[in-house]
């Protein structure tokens, strides 16, 4: 950045309260495709909340910033190779002029959820049927048989690899089981979904949609935790666009005294220091948000979770803010509007970057003493191009029914390989641009890229679902989607 790698640009400073216009300017090759990713503030782009943007040679645009949060934080390229690389910095926000947080409220509550990295032994393709016949190929004339076969100096489909998963307590012994509506969550961990009062500047601004995709990942080594499967999706909603329980007003206000422990908060989003200390601080008025963490619990929006209750300390007064609970109806969003939610991500998994290389290629190698690891054609076979961590139509339960209103969590993450055109065939679907719907059916994809997008699913079938780069499609980058007979969700 301007010259410098790997912390040594200076002059990144302002005050808290400060606003900021960052003016981004990109040159270079076709390996100059950067994802620029500012920690600790969110910015806007075109009226539209971020905390990243892409950036490709001879192209320019301004980011505005409001400095919120008072510390160091990091400015990089979240291209993983140009991360890993160099292109990363520090900027500063100090307090400036007397300007000083109110102290946080007192006996801030905490809600538990058991999580663990779990180390398991993941297959990109349980099934080949779908890929051969797709192809009209053999087994071994397949684009998949370079990824797929197992031999002497070749992996195959199973790699282990680290989830993240939720457990039912501090014991780590009983999982959560999934139910249907996640099964097309694939890698990406359960979800957990429920209503918080949050920040103003962390929510959607008027030109957003109802809700934000965001991502939630490990950052002990962005690159290496990432390929080995540490990451799920974080949607965050504009306030009065989450279904409530009866009894509720608008603002989710019921007359309830009961007090919890005094706790330390300990949610976090990854990749961003600070996000719970932010939450607990925050008083007067800002959006009621609803967080979606996917690798808790129940992405699929037809469920509605029972959880604990949680006293949040709101406007000077203790309301409580009851979750979300499973519904017994067939399928109900929780995002108002929305009767079903999907969240896809679209990646190039490299497991040549993984925690587990070595090992995987110890366990399920015919001959692992002849491996090469420096070899390309070795390096390419551990290349898997999947959605959800799927590859050839194995991403299964993306079922709905035409009419319903259906929101499309997109995300993109990864390398410079990690250029994704995510295309709907069958159906449209509609996304913000400067406050107005635009009409679509494929939408770009790149390295720290999200959106969401609406669908209303017209015409009944089967449709393909992929990413339109050929390489990717050869290399396995596609599954269907359902749509069945109008039957709106009750």
């Amino acid at each position: 950045m301007n010259g410098y790698m790997f912390g040594t640009l200076s002059g990144l400073e302002m005050c808290k309260g400060d606003r900021v216009s960052w003016h981004l300017l990109g040159l270079g090759s076709e390996a100059d495709i950067h994802s620029f990713f500012i920690f600790g503030n969110p910015i806007t782009r075109s009226g539209r909340r971020h905390d990243s943007t892409s950036i490709f040679p001879h192209t320019s645009l301004t980011l505005l910033m409001e400095a919120k949060a008072v510390g160091d934080f990091g400015i990089v390229c979240r291209t993983m190779t140009h991360f890993t690389e160099g292109m990363k910095h520090r900027y500063h926000v100090a307090l400036c002029g007397g300007r000083l947080d109110p102290p946080p409220p007192h006996n801030i509550p905490t809600r538990r959820v058991y999580l663990a990295a779990v180390e398991i032994d993941w297959d990109y393709a349980p099934s080949r049927k779908w890929e051969l016949g797709r192809h009209n190929m053999t087994m071994e004339e397949s684009y998949g048989h370079a990824f797929l076969a197992r031999g002497d100096t070749t992996i195959g489909s199973v790699y282990k690899k680290a989830v993240y998963r939720e457990y039912t307590d501090e014991t780590f012994t009983e999982r959560v089981q999934r139910g249907p509506k996640e099964e097309h969550l694939g890698i990406l961990g359960n979800t957990t979904t429920y209503r918080w009062f949050i920040a103003e500047w962390w929510g959607p601004t008027e030109n957003d949609p109802d809700c934000l995709t965001w991502a939630y990942y490990s950052t002990v080594n962005p690159n290496k935790d990432l390929h080995s499967g540490l990451i799920g999706p974080v949607v965050t909603c504009k306030k009065g666009k989450l279904h409530r329980e009866s009894g509720e007003d608008e603002d989710g206000d019921e007359d309830d005294d009961d007090d919890d422990d005094d706790d330390d908060d300990s949610h976090q989003r990854g990749g961003r220091p600070g996000w719970a200390q932010k939450i607990r601080r925050f008083r007067g008025k800002g959006w009621a948000l609803g967080r979606s963490i996917h690798h808790q619990r129940g992405l699929a929006l037809g469920h509605r979770n029972p959880i604990d209750r949680d006293n949040i300390h709101i406007r000077r007064r203790w309301w409580d803010l009851k979750t979300l609970r499973r519904s017994r109806r067939e399928a109900r969003g929780v995002v108002a509007g929305a009767d079903r939610a999907f969240a896809l991500l679209f990646m190039v998994f490299d497991e040549n970057h993984s925690w587990y290389l070595r090992e995987n290629i110890n366990r399920f190698c015919g001959t692992p003493s002849a491996v090469d690891m420096e070899d390309e054609d070795f390096m390419e076979s551990n290349k898997m191009h999947g959605i959800n961590g799927l590859m050839y139509g194995n991403l299964h339960g993306l079922v709905m029914h035409a009419g319903e209103n259906v929101d499309w969590y997109l995300l993109g993450m990864g390398d410079e390989i990690d250029i994704h055109t995510a295309h709907f065939h069958g159906q449209g679907f509609t996304y913000q641009v400067l406050g107005h719907a635009h009409r679509a059916d494929v939408f770009d994809l790149f390295p720290l890229t999200f959106e969401t997008v609406r669908m209303v699913p017209e015409n009944v079938g089967s449709w393909l679902l992929h990413c339109h780069v050929a390489d990717h499609i050869h290399g396995g980058m596609e599954t269907v989607y359902t749509v069945l007979e109008g039957q709106h969700a009750e």
